[in-house]
């Protein structure tokens, strides 16, 4: 494209006309001061100006200008112009819709940091706008990433299994026996174990926490129960121990014969109610 000078002054069309959105305003006005810088309109009167912008700009823009202030000025002509395609905006609404955009699952990194970017313009950050920029492209990165691991866990059916404490009681799969955990691993949910076997490392999945074992005495089926007396009320013990002498069964009486018990079958009372579509029938 060849172009031509005059006066030291580049001769070169205008912009386009201005579509008179509210979102195309900002870029138009832009390109609109480079032509009056190149086109060596810049140091005309305010007159001149105002009336090369109303003209680049459309019919409408004549309008529009009628519900203005009149004014000579064409700084004030164009601040009215940036207020009436871009009224004052709620600062607390438009940090809230910066902080809540969250990258769309086919949308690029490079679209996302400029959408950022873009927000970021009425926010009124200042200073702070690079930070926090990077800070929203960190947090993203971070909830994608846990949101991945969840959609994974519930494709997998994983739970997250509890922690281990010290001294805990459990049983290795692989291994086949139980052990106590002695102490934790610097690696995530490995434990270190010891059994009769030695100590073994073990990761979580591999471990069951299991219960106390019930202390038995050898050969025999009876459980040692402990009872604290300090919870025993011991003035109707004459009492209790007749009555438990009374109905006490000795299973290890040799003279005692299991076989010999009998079971008397119990008939239920309950009342069944012959259906309708059988009382032409005899069911005895």
């Amino acid at each position: 494209m060849k172009s031509s000078r005059q006066n030291g002054h580049v001769l070169i069309n205008p912009p386009e006309r201005f579509s008179f959105l509210p979102t195309d305003w900002a870029v138009w006005i832009n390109r609109f001061k480079r032509y009056l810088q190149l086109s060596g309109q810049a140091e005309a009167s305010n007159d001149d100006r105002i009336n090369c912008l109303i003209y680049c700009m459309g019919g409408k823009a004549e309008e529009i200008l009628l519900q203005f202030k009149k004014t000579d000025e064409y700084e004030v002509i164009v601040e009215n112009f940036n207020n009436y395609f871009n009224p004052k905006k709620n600062v607390v609404f438009e940090r809230f819709k910066f902080n809540s955009r969250k990258q769309n699952e086919d949308e690029r990194v490079d679209d996302f940091i400029t959408n950022l970017y873009k927000l970021s313009e009425t926010c009124e950050y200042g200073d702070l706008t690079e930070e926090l920029i990077r800070d929203r492209i960190v947090i993203e990165l971070k909830e994608k990433k846990e949101k991945d691991a969840e959609y994974y866990n519930k494709r997998h059916r994983v739970h997250k299994l509890e922690e281990l404490e010290i001294n805990d009681r459990v049983w290795i799969i692989d291994l086949k026996m139980y052990g106590i955990v002695m102490e934790k691993c610097k690696q995530p949910r490995s434990y270190i174990v010891n059994t009769d076997r030695g100590k073994f490392r073990r990761n979580r999945f591999h471990l069951v926490k299991a219960c106390k074992e019930i202390e038995r005495e050898p050969h025999n089926s009876n459980y040692n129960v402990k009872i604290d007396e300090e919870y025993v009320d011991n003035s109707n013990s004459h009492v209790l121990d007749s009555q438990w002498k009374e109905t006490n069964l000795n299973l290890n009486d040799s003279n005692s014969n299991l076989e010999n018990w009998s079971i008397e079958p119990r008939q239920s009372k309950r009342h069944v109610k012959r259906p309708q579509y059988l009382k032409d029938y005899d069911c005895t």
